[in-house]
């Protein structure tokens, strides 16, 4: 019987399938001249790729790489039909085009036998600003994005590609320094909008705290009240120093107890997420983002540092230590002080244990390398739901620390992960009986004699593309065609 019911095409920019026809001949062409002001560049580096690929030019020629002679000219020659960009590697030059600022190069079509000139560009030398930023007690800030906005006269915020090397970070001086700047207006700024908190109790674990809000030139935190500099060519702005805004931070301050006795859990680690509505999280609270925050104290306790005004969820991270349990995420609310009296439940997850088979394999070590994964409704300490384990060499395999609710499993393949691996799960039992829509897992429940029959596939379909107007395919697209199961069995990593 035929299982593959239906083929799903994906048509995207590319190079397609040259084996079916003969390509033709390579004979186009692309020449202009590269200025410095009024007088031509020599020496300058230029590149052809395929537009929208990054890749080499597809030309008869094997350099894609050219470089202006003395009367500032440079030609590529022998090249097939196609969408190409020519760009020019000038760091430290403003760029113009044939029309204007260019920051990635020129695009052009090209015909066969079709000879394209004047794709000329002009340099100018551009702006170099640099800095030093501080935090209080003039220490310096190591390793902070430096960012520009161009701004019109009016100072409002406008259009601006920043030439590579713009955005930058600080030394290990706090100096910065950015060079290739248009002339023109910018507010200059440090840092991010947003601190997540981080770092943690006891252990070190976790992230480094994100203390310093964004700050613009010189030391303020509302992009309306920067001062803006002007950027002159080839000339270079100093001491564009920025004393960086601290942000007021506050702590959230809880225990971790058991859910059953009440006793308070000593040496877990500790994560919390920033809430964002409905969204789901890590540890099943809705948020965005995540991080581990340190170990609980000897008496439970914990403490997380950093955190801005806002909501949150702290949880239980999933380790060795908490494999059988999992934590509900516990919500809470930062506002003008530490947040205090968090509590956390860890509780005494269900667990599901069965068989793996792989069919039409008599290796006992094959399924080693295959990993199950029990999705849940959001339990797991910190996981979202997702506990992982290996399948034994023997084929067994036991997944716990499952919250109540619908549980679905998948697996997958440790030395070839993704989508086309090729392995398949053909069916799901329990007890004998298929599985179509997972399991409902009760709390703590040991669900014994699940069964997983898997298998590799090793089936070729093989076919044509064709258009709906009969008009060929050219050498700029690239055809994706993916085959998906419609008889109950999953694809490699898919879920059931």
């Amino acid at each position: 019987m035929n299982i593959l019911r239906f083929i799903f095409l994906i048509l995207i920019l590319s190079s397609v399938a040259g084996a079916q026809t003969v390509p033709p001949p390579a004979t186009a062409n692309i020449a202009g001249q590269i200025k410095n002001g009024d007088q031509p560049a020599r020496g300058i580096a230029v590149t052809l790729s395929v537009s929208g690929r990054g890749g080499p030019a597809a030309a008869t020629d094997p350099s894609t790489r050219a470089t202006t002679d003395d009367n500032g000219q440079y030609k590529f020659a022998n090249i097939a039909a196609g969408r190409y960009r020519v760009t020019v590697l000038a760091p430290g030059y403003v760029i113009f085009g044939t029309s204007d600022l260019t920051r990635n190069g020129q695009q052009i079509q090209l015909k066969d036998g079709e000879a394209v000139e004047r794709i000329d560009f002009t340099l100018t030398k551009g702006g170099v600003v640099t800095g030093k930023v501080t935090s209080n007690g003039n220490r310096q800030v190591i390793g902070e994005t430096v960012n520009f906005m161009s701004v019109d006269d009016s100072g409002q915020s406008q259009q601006f590609n920043p030439p590579e090397g713009v955005n930058i970070r600080t030394d290990d001086r706090g100096v910065y320094r950015a060079f290739g700047l248009p002339a023109g207006k910018y507010r200059v700024s440090v840092g991010q909008d947003i601190g997540r908190g981080g770092g943690g109790f006891g252990g070190g674990f976790g992230l480094a705290n994100r203390t310093y809000q964004r700050t613009f030139y010189p030391a303020v935190a509302e992009e309306t009240d920067a001062t803006i500099i002007n950027v002159e060519v080839g000339h270079e702005t100093k001491d564009i120093d920025i004393q960086m805004a601290t942000l007021t931070t506050y702590a959230a301050i809880g225990r971790v107890v058991d859910g059953e006795t009440g006793k308070t859990v000593p040496g877990v680690l500790i994560g919390h997420s920033i809430s964002n509505g409905n969204r789901r999280g890590p540890g099943g609270g809705g948020g965005i983002g995540g991080s581990t925050d340190g170990v609980s104290g000897n008496e439970g306790e914990f403490r997380i540092e950093g955190l801005r005004p806002g909501s949150y969820s702290a949880y239980v991270t999933k380790d060795q230590t908490t494999a059988e349990f999992y934590s509900e995420a516990t919500s809470f609310d930062v506002l003008s002080q530490d947040a205090t009296g968090i509590e956390i439940k860890l509780q005494r997850g269900a667990s599901i244990s069965g068989l793996a088979v792989l069919e039409g394999s008599t290796d006992p070590l094959a399924v080693s390398a295959i990993q199950i994964s029990a999705f849940g409704r959001g339990g797991g300490g910190g996981g979202g739901g997702n506990n992982a384990v290996n399948v034994a060499p023997n084929g067994t395999f036991r997944v716990a620390g499952l919250a109540p609710g619908r549980v679905n499993l998948s697996v997958s393949d440790s030395n070839n992960p993704g989508p086309f691996s090729g392995l398949t799960v053909m069916r799901i039992e329990r007890d004998g009986a298929p599985l179509t829509a997972g399991l409902e897992v009760t709390a703590g429940e040991q669900i014994t004699g699940v069964r997983i029959v898997m298998a590799y596939g090793n089936s070729i379909v093989r076919g044509v593309v064709k258009t709906d107007d009969g008009s060929a395919l050219t050498p700029e697209m690239r055809l994706m065609v993916m085959a998906r199961r419609t008889d109950g069995a999953s694809s490699g990593g898919g879920m059931m």
